[in-house]
């Protein structure tokens, strides 16, 4: 089947989203949250303050950073040593078992 194909099962197999009339009236009824805190006030606290959000940070950072080596650096490295296209892709393809 074509990719066109896969795309239009897809959406023909969705359930749409059924919203009722009382919705709008329901979702406005809602108190307010409040204020948003600063871009400064979040950074604090998802740095210092607290530590889950300071541990999700640091593993967010860790692991967009070793994607970054992984699609970015590693390829270039692996052509300069002399690896063909074929080689980089399924070295690139082999990552995720490892």
């Amino acid at each position: 089947m074509s990719p066109v194909g896969l795309a239009g099962v897809g959406l023909v197999g969705q359930d749409p989203i059924r919203a009722g009339p009382g919705t709008a009236t329901a979702e406005a009824g809602h108190p307010d949250l409040g204020e948003h805190p600063g871009l400064a006030a979040t950074f604090a606290r998802t740095s210092w303050r607290e530590r889950s959000l300071r541990g999700a940070s640091q593993a967010s950072l860790v692991n967009n950073l070793n994607d970054g080596l992984t699609w970015g650096v590693f390829p270039l490295l692996f052509t300069d040593h002399g690896l063909g296209l074929a080689a980089v892709g399924l070295i690139k393809g082999l990552y995720p078992i490892l």
